[in-house]
């Protein structure tokens, strides 16, 4: 940091480029948790690998439909725990700030 506390602008961008990675790779944790397997192969497959639909049904025998089904409710469940991650991160900063202002 600098003398008045702030880090380089090419720092902020790498620490919320990390943040962000740590979240999604947070949220894809909890997903793969909660979910059969082969649900989360094939919602890892289109999300993460960028395979087409049709190279998975291939692979997996499953109707290109039921993929887009899949994609599109793991998708959801995604973004709602990335939610709950930044509000959790939201909370906890400005319990921190509120914490610190009380020291001063």
């Amino acid at each position: 940091p600098d003398a008045a506390g702030e880090y380089p602008a090419e720092v902020d961008r790498m620490l919320m480029e990390e943040w962000h990675d740590f979240i999604l790779n947070k949220a894809l944790e909890v997903l793969r948790n909660q979910l059969d397997t082969e649900i989360y192969q094939v919602f890892y497959m289109t999300f993460i690998q960028g395979a087409s639909v049709e190279e998975i049904a291939a692979v997996t025998r499953k109707k290109p439909n039921n993929i887009y089904v899949i994609r599109s409710r793991c998708l959801a469940k995604m973004q709602k725990l990335i939610r709950e991650f930044r509000q959790l991160d939201e909370e906890m900063l400005s319990r921190h700030s509120h914490k610190n202002k009380l020291e001063y």
